[in-house]
């Protein structure tokens, strides 16, 4: 079967790091210790999630097998289903509720997909690895 090239365990930490040190940078730059420029601000914070969300999910579990591989799979693949979905959704709704598609604030930025598929599929391996655990 084939076997994901996944980063160590221990990468859960760096990428806990890197959130962290976006909430500080993210911290000093609304209380105004540090001035720097908002587009900048915005671009560096949201480079350090998406960089810490790949850091996280493509790092081994303390335990990873063929069966964690499999929810891995199914966990990226329902994901990708339902980002696909969202997008086609979301302007319907914004159509639905405020009589045209551009009324939504419909957003399809890279940014905003792609973090959309994190947090899907961290959603969806958690969920998966917690129905496992309580299975056995």
């Amino acid at each position: 079967m084939f076997q994901l090239k996944l980063l160590p365990n221990f990468f859960k930490k760096i990428a806990v790091m890197i959130l962290l040190i976006d909430f500080i940078f993210l911290f000093l730059t609304k209380s105004d210790v540090l001035v720097v420029d908002l587009m900048f601000t915005k671009t560096l914070l949201k480079m350090g999630l998406i960089l810490a969300g790949f850091i996280w999910i493509f790092s081994k579990l303390k335990i990873e097998n063929e069966q964690t591989s499999r929810i891995r799979f199914q966990s990226f693949l329902v994901s990708f289903i339902a980002l696909v979905t969202t997008f086609f959704v979301e302007p319907i709704v914004g159509f639905i509720f405020e009589g045209n598609i551009s009324g939504f604030k419909f957003e399809s930025s890279a940014f905003s997909l792609v973090f959309k598929a994190l947090v899907f599929y961290i959603i969806i391996f958690n969920s998966s690895l917690r129905k496992l655990k309580n299975k056995y």
